[in-house]
């Protein structure tokens, strides 16, 4: 007889999971959850209070919401960097 282990179900970003808080303060995120935050390798994120709720933000996250919030201001066809780098020749005097 083979026993094999069953996967969880996934879950939707908007369904709530208990977590538990150890005497020590810690709470482990389950796997899907961290995958689902866009959460790098180091296991970093940014925590703040709001309104009572803490909530957590990978740097993964962070970006791609900055990226989106930003994305309505940059034109088609517009290179940035491009740009940038333009302004750095003439400030140094480079062509």
């Amino acid at each position: 007889m083979t026993l094999s282990a069953k996967a969880p179900p996934k879950r939707s970003s908007g369904d709530p999971v208990t977590l538990t808080i150890g005497s020590n303060g810690r709470v482990v995120i389950p796997k899907d959850l961290r995958e689902a935050m866009a959460m790098g390798e180091d296991g970093k994120v940014t925590a703040r209070i709001v309104d009572g709720e803490l909530r957590l933000i990978s740097l993964g996250a962070a970006l791609k919401r900055a990226q989106a919030a930003l994305a309505p201001l940059k034109k088609p066809g517009e290179s940035v960097v491009d740009e940038f780098l333009a302004e750095r020749h003439a400030m140094w005097g480079e062509e």
